[in-house]
């Protein structure tokens, strides 16, 4: 019986570290994709939590972006304080589930072939 016991408890030991690798895996290890802003200035709107109140204001932005191999996603995160430039391209790192950070870059370091990409996905 003991033993039974115990090669249950290394049994589920396994399974949830299993589940918490998937999940961190999921969550927090991302791609980095290469988007661009609308040539239309994004409007400030109320930034809403979980329930629907009110929490802050800011931007909201839905863009495609491109990664290094030429695969799209569509990325879509808020922010606050100040809103990107039209036309701006951004490096954005994604992971399956959430938008990790994302920030303005010049548009040399987006690679030739990705940069045709992008402009076409984001015109």
């Amino acid at each position: 019986m003991k033993k039974f016991f115990g090669i249950l408890v290394i049994i589920l030991l396994v399974f949830i570290s299993y589940k918490g690798f998937v999940y961190y895996q999921n969550r927090y290890v991302g791609i980095t994709y290469y988007a661009k802003t609308s040539a239309t200035p994004a409007k400030i709107q109320d930034l809403l939590d979980d329930q629907g109140k009110k929490v802050n204001t800011g931007y909201s932005y839905s863009l495609i972006g491109v990664n290094e191999k030429g695969e799209t996603k569509r990325l879509e995160f808020e922010i606050t304080g100040s809103a990107y430039p039209p036309n701006a391209y951004l490096e954005v790192r994604s992971s399956k589930e959430i938008v990790l950070k994302q920030a303005t870059i010049n548009e040399s370091k987006i690679p030739k072939s990705i940069k045709k990409i992008v402009d076409q996905k984001n015109p």
